[in-house]
């Protein structure tokens, strides 16, 4: 059976693809971190607290016709949950199709995200959490 917060990463990733944030406020801390600043991405820098995280959705969904994120394996490390995720999406305005996979080392506290760091492979996350593979 899969703890709480493995469960709660499997929900942020759904209010993640339907962008159902302001539905699911309560999920997130007001204090969130979101780093991408690991990963060579346009946006790929760190947003803390809801605004800047908010800016940054819609700055990316700007870039995509359409983008979803799916898990392909969960670790649980505690108050932490490792994540890899295939991201796949469309270009607004190239067309062209992309598909990615990066890891996501979620950091939950009483119920809420409060950190989403982002490394290009498992084992950057692995060695972030210190887990054994």
């Amino acid at each position: 059976m899969a703890s709480a917060n493995v469960e709660l990463v499997r929900k942020l990733l759904k209010v993640y693809n339907e962008r159902s944030f302001a539905e699911n406020d309560e999920l997130i801390d007001p204090d969130i971190v979101w780093d991408m600043s690991r990963v060579e991405l346009p946006d790929g820098t760190s947003y803390t607290g809801p605004s800047e995280f908010r800016n940054f959705v819609e700055n990316w969904e700007e870039g995509f016709a359409s983008e979803h994120m799916e898990a392909q394996e969960i670790l649980d490390a505690g108050d932490r949950v490792v994540a890899m995720v295939h991201h796949r999406g469309r270009g607004r305005i190239s067309g062209i199709e992309v598909a990615q996979h990066f890891a996501m080392v979620w950091t939950l506290r009483a119920g809420r995200a409060v950190r989403m760091d982002m490394y290009l492979t498992l084992e950057e996350a692995l060695e972030a959490v210190r887990l054994d593979e």
